[in-house]
């Protein structure tokens, strides 16, 4: 019993530090006006800034971009960096034409 309770601190540690999920990414991304996000499984190391995950969706001019968001976990708070790799224009449909 004694031994379980040593470990009680440093459970209360880890449970504190904030989680990030690839739900909360495609949220953000779709927050800053991203829309049809898909998230890239792989992680990436952003350096300084922390980890991070690549993505693919379409902004508000309705091309498609591939970037790569970062993330920093503060204290208590995440702190994000948006990165834009490339733009693409979609080449439209022959039956819509």
């Amino acid at each position: 019993m004694k031994k379980l309770l040593l470990f009680l601190p440093l459970v209360a540690l880890v449970a504190c530090d904030p989680l990030v999920t690839d739900g909360d990414l495609k949220a953000r991304l779709e927050a800053l006006g991203f829309s049809k996000v898909m998230i890239q499984p792989a992680r990436l190391n952003c350096g300084r800034f922390g980890q991070g995950k690549r993505f693919l969706g379409s902004n508000k001019q309705g091309q498609v971009v591939l970037g790569q968001i970062c993330y920093l976990k503060a204290a208590r708070d995440v702190q994000y960096k948006v990165d834009i790799l490339s733009t693409m224009t979609p080449i439209p449909d022959r039956a819509s034409q």
